[in-house]
């Protein structure tokens, strides 16, 4: 639950200028319009708390408010930005969350237009703009859903809105939830932007909308708010099909926006009137659970007319307000600090939430040989301190691990040595992931096991399936399953380096002179004894080194080989040798082994610690 430093954006307009105009239709010229101060106050909620505090922040980010107790995680809350975002001044975080209507996408404007033709460039370059900006908010989890006036997202599509975030984050990670759940560090979260609007602005409308909340989330975000007040702020409702949901899932907290008039906090719970009271203690039983929902809308409640819009920029985020209106930013975001620790307890998980540092897994022990740890990079950024300081303890108690920081040393690294497994962050803009990854496969082939620790790939087929296809990715894993991926690395089969050795029935005298020289904590040996057997395993998995018999007429030794290098296709080649004193004594089949099959080493019997010594040399350096 630290709290992060942070350095508000405030755009010159030129570049707020550049973000509006951007479209592959007409440009637009920006729309100017007065200046209003930025929205620097914020309402803080505490754990437990039954009221909202005040707070604001400076210009350089801090605010006044309390430490955030290390056994919650803090989350910064906003909703209803209608393309003024750039207004915000935002206090420290680990999580950001954005509970919808980014755009101003009004039905009367173009939805019905939009929808009819399946696109929106004009709206898809305003989302950009607005990706950017969220991408360099410096909170290490950032979250959005859609709300009624974001017809641009829902024509998208969740895939292709996830895309546009994540290649605009520049600190941290963002996340996209339409109707999914997403682990946030030691955080867990629901988001959905459906429900059965009555506004003509109807995008993500469904007319009987369900929210499938698993149990153990600790908040739920929908753009629909959960309680509404009436005229007095008495006699709350709540929208039982949220409310119902997320009680049941022991939920700790509920954001949502899209009535900007109720921006504030409520409280809910169980009642067959579907009644909600705000909090004096008093008026609720001690043991009942209630849950605090705040709705985080930061625009004005109020349509403006074009005569009546400001701006702290001095022009407005969309410029066709001037004609069709908008609202102003001027209502505080909420700042919420979230119980997740050990002192509150949440009904059982099917996916394990991230463990606190002191309740780590025991890790296995390390190998009893010296320097028989397998090598392990791990490259995870500055932005993601908490999991470095988590995993670096049990990752060392397994491997020789090297830990960088960016992406020039991790790339350094692969250069200098060879590695049985990458562990990786995607990083940010400047500072990829994926610049190691690349490095690691052109040196060291399919090798190396690489692992991608993301939440936003976790939560992205599509480019799941592109780092399959482009770094030959094995896994991907992300907050909250560092138990699964420990438990995983631990029972790698290429935690060492790997060795065919084929050893065919007709010379058993070879087997035993040569396999007991070959630690087990040094290597590990794949024992085949016909040549079918050593084809098929050289063509599916790799290998560090092979050895070979040449066999007999129908079980050749040649033939695995053959099998070997057809696989490497021209990538890094694995160690080969040849055990037989046929091709040992007769420099032309020597000649031809070498030419056609790349094999390095030649051995006979009485040879065989001469073999091993060569073979370990090779693959261990």
């Amino acid at each position: 639950g630290s709290a992060l430093a942070r350095t508000p954006h405030h755009p010159s307009l030129p570049s707020l200028c550049a973000m509006a105009t951007r479209s592959t239709s007409r440009p637009r010229q920006p729309t100017k319009v007065p200046r209003i101060p930025p929205v620097a106050h914020h309402l803080y909620l505490a754990p437990g708390a039954s009221e909202l505090q005040a707070c604001a922040c400076d210009a350089d980010g801090s605010a006044d408010l309390p430490a955030c107790p290390a056994e919650c995680v803090r989350v910064v809350c906003v909703s209803d930005t209608h393309n003024e975002h750039r207004g915000l001044v935002l206090p420290p975080g680990d999580v950001l969350l954005h509970t919808g209507d980014v755009l101003t996408e009004s039905g009367i404007r173009r939805s019905a237009k939009s929808k009819a033709s399946g696109s929106d460039d004009e709206g898809t370059a305003l989302l950009e703009g607005f990706a950017e900006w969220f991408g360099e908010q410096r909170f290490a989890h950032k979250v959005l859903i859609g709300g009624n006036h974001d017809t641009t997202l829902e024509l998208l599509g969740k895939e292709r809105v996830q895309e546009i975030l994540s290649e605009r984050c520049t600190f941290g990670e963002v996340v996209y939830l339409q109707g999914g759940t997403a682990t946030l560090g030691r955080l867990r979260m629901y988001g959905s932007p459906y429900a059965a609007y009555s506004s003509h602005n109807n995008a993500f409308h469904r007319a009987n909308p369900s929210y499938k909340v698993p149990k153990g989330v600790h908040v739920v975000a929908t753009h629909m708010p959960a309680v509404l007040p009436g005229g007095s702020r008495k006699n709350l409702k709540q929208h039982l099909e949220i409310t119902e949901p997320s009680l049941d899932a022991g939920a700790l907290l509920h954001v949502s926006g899209h009535c900007h008039w109720a921006n504030g906090l409520y409280f809910a719970r169980r009642s067959t009137l579907g009644a909600a009271w705000p909090s004096p203690e008093s008026e609720v039983t001690p043991k009942e659970h209630r849950l605090p929902c705040v709705v985080a809308s930061v625009c004005s409640g109020s349509w403006l007319g074009g005569a009546q819009l400001k701006s702290s920029t001095g022009a407005r985020g969309d410029p066709r307000d001037a004609h069709f209106g908008g609202y102003n930013l001027t209502q505080p975001g909420m700042v919420c600090d979230v119980l997740v620790g050990e002192a509150h307890s949440v009904p059982p998980v099917t996916e394990p939430i991230l463990p606190e540092v002191e309740a780590q897994p025991t890790a296995p022990a390390p190998p009893s040989a010296a320097g028989a740890a397998p090598s392990l990079l791990f490259f995870c950024p500055p932005t993601d301190a908490a999991l470095a300081e988590l995993l670096l303890p049990q990752l060392r108690a397994m491997f020789d691990v090297v830990h960088v920081e960016t992406a020039a040393d991790g790339v350094a690294a692969v250069a200098e040595r060879r590695f049985a497994v990458c562990l990786a962050k995607l990083g940010h803009k400047g500072n990829l992931g994926r610049d190691i990854i690349a490095a690691l496969r052109s040196a060291q082939g399919a090798g190396p096991q690489v692992i991608v620790h993301s939440s936003t790939a976790q939560g992205n087929p599509r480019l799941q399936e592109t780092w399959r296809d482009e770094f030959g990715v094995d896994f991907f894993t992300c907050h909250g399953h560092e138990e699964e991926l420990l438990q995983r690395l631990s029972a790698l089969p290429s935690s060492l380096p790997r060795v065919l050795v084929f050893g065919p029935p007709n010379d058993p005298a070879f087997l035993d002179a040569f396999l007991p020289l070959l630690p087990s904590t040094a290597v590990e040996v794949d024992v085949v004894h016909s040549a079918e057997d050593g084809a098929r395993a050289a063509r599916e998995r790799p290998y560090s080194a092979c050895v070979v018999k040449l066999g007999t007429r129908g079980n050749l030794g040649v033939d695995v080989l053959a099998a070997l290098r057809a696989r490497e296709a021209g990538g890094p080649a694995a160690w080969a040798a040849v055990h037989s004193a046929t091709a040992a004594g007769k420099p032309e089949t020597r000649a031809r082994f070498e030419t056609e099959h790349g094999v390095q080493f030649f051995a006979q019997h009485g040879e065989e610690a001469a073999l091993a010594e060569a073979l370990l040399r090779a693959v261990t350096g």
